[in-house]
């Protein structure tokens, strides 16, 4: 007899599809969607737990409808109109649908793709008809990894793709299985077998390859989409600190008090010191009256590949790869007296691009590795203030700096010793570009101040306290006219503002008392992890202090903002929709995610109760059958999965009769083919007979089974023995 007619309906194989299978296809979409935590900016932080939640939605949707038509059709219909609405209103930045993405989200070609897949996602799961459509949701997960892959390669979104390839994995694996059910058709174990191995092996090589092309791929595709147009020019320096993108460096030349700005608390940098420090990175020698200037020589510097003291303590052996840089020393970075030894690591991280080194003190010797040995690290530039930049951008970079720091006690800095040099007197005093009324009135407060201090630190100090009792720090303060000399306008009108505010406004006062002093960039100390004993410098910890000279010392810093009330506002219009909940964004995003989400909620309760709560009381209530027969069908159920493990299985059009004379006649079945026809025979009179089961009809069937069910599991064997033995 022929075996069953092979399934045609797209809702029978749906039908087929079991709710753990749902549950991976969720599993892997959620982990995609998870990686866009990792890509978006601060505003959109809470759109992956609203894309995660509506997948959800939809995948309960699609699990209550895979067996009926009329409402997989609905569903489908509508998702497609509204995904295609949805759509263009977000491309368009207008419409029903703006409320479920931060303004300027599209602005970003990359998040912009991010958010497109992700939203595409959420429609397909509403769309789960089938096994190959369930499969199909890998492929825009797999690109919604690749996007975000461009703009981070933090551990997470490793561990993220591992958690896709096996939900994935197991998807593919029970597909094959459910097309091995189909009639006629017999699983070989060792086909199985090979599909798993295939599938780990896969895996290993897509995290080994990952970890090892994740560096390399996300800085080519970043230097590639430059020139394309997908990303910003300017994405390094808008977004310092506020994209995952980082290109981290120093201008030379930098405007002060230009308005509000936005930090995070992004990891930059990784550092390990023996004791806190300012991380340098440039300094400014010239104000011009709205910022500053950088105008040293630049040269290159000398490099060698002898090895450095390390303070990255287990990664000493890096120290193979990469070359030593020695700065030059000049009357500007000279630390006279006995300056002491600090020997500190910094780690930049990998979604960081770095042009400029940051280290504490004056360097004198840098071990620059950079993190794949094919790389290398080109030419090095050093102005005459000793600060480092490189010519190539590196992303992943680890340097470790010996440098020299100046002795910074108050009771020491006041003897000075011995003269200032030409190079800085000249230079570090000079306010040429500085208005005369604003130099006269910066000048009068100064002298004010100071009035009675007759040591340089503890005229800097008077100064220092007087810039931080009088002017209030604001990240939030509003941009300084243009008109206007920017110290003035600080010191005397607004009075807020942040730490280039601060920075310079110290500076120029110890300048108007000819107390050489310059302005610094780079990053505060940042927070210490004793874990790991490192500090972790983040977006947040960008700041510019003041330095000044002593002779017979160095360049000592001085932080007029340590002092200084901060009246940042916590609550404004950025930060509240930076930190908005998930519940806030679906009120404001109109009716559409509330009426999606009630919709999943509804079809959850629903497959609770049709997978849970309907099976039981039909379970319970046997349909009607008698409690004698409901044991016979037990029996022949437990009997049917022992034959399914030996690649048998019944088909859902197949009668009884039918799969038994299929199984028997097939051939192989051994001891097991007489219990399968006495068992067979036993279920089709008790199910259509009109008499009702006769007396020890139920324990016939169950001795049946328990004989059927070890004659199958020695035949699993046997096959077992002979696979192994080559026969």
């Amino acid at each position: 007899m022929s075996s069953v007619q092979p399934e045609t309906s797209g809702v029978r194989a749906a039908a087929g599809l079991s709710p753990v299978a749902f549950a991976a296809a969720f599993a892997a979409s959620a982990c995609a969607l998870l990686s866009l935590r990792i890509g978006l900016d601060a505003a959109q932080a809470d759109a992956p737990l609203l894309l995660v939640c509506l997948t959800a939605a939809g995948c309960l949707v699609s699990l209550a409808a895979r067996s009926r038509p009329a409402v997989a059709a609905v569903s489908e219909i509508g998702a497609t109109v509204v995904f295609a609405l949805m759509a263009a209103g977000l491309v368009a930045d207008a419409g029903p649908f703006r409320g479920l993405v931060a303004s300027g989200a599209f602005s970003d070609r990359q998040q912009g793709m991010a958010l497109f897949l992700g939203w595409l996602l959420v429609y397909l799961s509403f769309t789960q008809s089938s096994g190959p459509r369930m499969l199909f949701m890998s492929v825009p997960s797999l690109s919604l990894f690749g996007v975000v892959g461009t703009m981070t390669v933090e551990p997470e979104l490793m561990m993220l793709f591992v958690g896709f390839a096996a939900a994935t994995t197991f998807l593919v694996l029970h597909e094959h299985r459910n097309a091995g059910r189909a009639p006629g058709h017999t699983a070989s174990g060792r086909i199985a077998l090979g599909h798993v191995t295939l599938a780990v092996v896969c895996v290993a090589v897509a995290v080994v390859g990952g970890r090892l092309l994740a560096v390399p791929i996300h800085f080519v595709g970043t230097e590639v989409l430059f020139p394309m147009g997908l990303m910003p020019m300017n994405r390094g320096a808008d977004r310092m600190g506020r994209g995952p993108v980082v290109t981290m460096g120093e201008a030379n030349s930098v405007d002060v008090g230009t308005g509000p700005v936005s930090k995070t608390d992004t990891v930059l940098l990784r550092v390990r010191s023996p004791e806190p420090a300012l991380w340098r990175g440039a300094t400014y020698d010239a104000y011009t009256g709205h910022g500053w200037r950088n105008t040293l020589d630049h040269d290159s510097v000398p490099r060698m590949q002898s090895q450095a003291p390390s303070a990255w303590g287990a990664d000493e052996r890096l120290q193979d790869r990469g070359v030593t840089v020695l700065p030059e020393r000049t009357a500007i970075t000279a630390t006279p007296g006995n300056p002491r030894t600090l020997r500190h690591a910094v780690s930049v991280a990998q979604n960081a691009v770095v042009t400029q080194l940051y280290g504490a003190g004056e360097m004198r010797s840098v071990r620059l590795i950079p993190p794949y040995r094919s790389w290398r690290v080109g030419v090095i530039m050093q102005d005459d203030s000793g600060a480092l930049s490189l010519a190539t951008s590196l992303p992943g970079l680890v340097y470790i700096i010996e440098s020299e720091m100046p002795q910074t006690d108050p009771q020491a800095l006041q003897t000075e010793a011995g003269p200032t040099p030409d190079e800085v007197s000249s230079r570090y005093i000079a306010l040429d570009d500085m208005a005369p009324d604003a130099l006269a009135a910066v000048r009068a407060e100064a002298e004010k101040a100071t009035a009675g201090r007759r040591t340089k630190v503890d005229r800097v100090e008077a100064l220092r306290m007087w810039v931080a009792s009088r002017c209030k720090y604001n990240l939030a303060a509003a941009a300084a006219p243009t008109d206007q000399d920017i110290v003035r306008h600080f010191l005397f009108e607004s009075r807020e503002g942040y730490c280039d505010s601060f920075a310079t406004s110290l500076a120029v006062l110890c300048r108007s008392l000819g107390i050489p002093a310059r302005v610094a960039s780079g990053f505060a100390t940042g927070d210490y992890e004793s874990s790991s004993r490192l500090y972790l410098v983040r977006d947040r910890d960008k700041h510019m202090w003041t330095e000044v000279y002593f002779a017979g010392f160095g360049w000592v810093p001085f932080d007029a903002t340590s002092d200084a009330e901060d009246v940042t506002p916590r609550a404004g219009a950025a930060v509240a929709a930076a930190g908005r909940s998930l519940w806030q964004r679906l009120r404001t995003g109109g009716p559409l995610p509330m009426l999606m989400l009630l919709v999943g909620f509804a079809a959850l309760l629903y497959v609770l109760k049709s997978e849970l709560l309907d099976r039981r009381r039909a379970a319970a209530a046997g349909s009607g059958l008698s409690p004698e027969v409901r044991r016979i069908m037990r029996s022949y159920a437990a009997a049917a999965a022992a034959l399914a493990r030996l690649g048998l299985r019944r088909a859902p059009s197949e009668t009884a009769d039918e799969f038994a004379h299929r199984a028997v006649a097939q051939g192989g079945l051994g001891d097991a083919a007489e219990p399968l026809r006495s068992l067979t025979a036993l279920v089709v009179s008790a199910r259509y007979a009109v008499a009702p089961a006769p007396d020890g009809a139920a324990a016939r069937a169950e001795a049946h089974a328990v004989a059927l069910r070890r004659a199958a599991a020695d035949l699993r064997k046997e096959r077992r023995r002979s696979r192994r033995g080559g026969v």
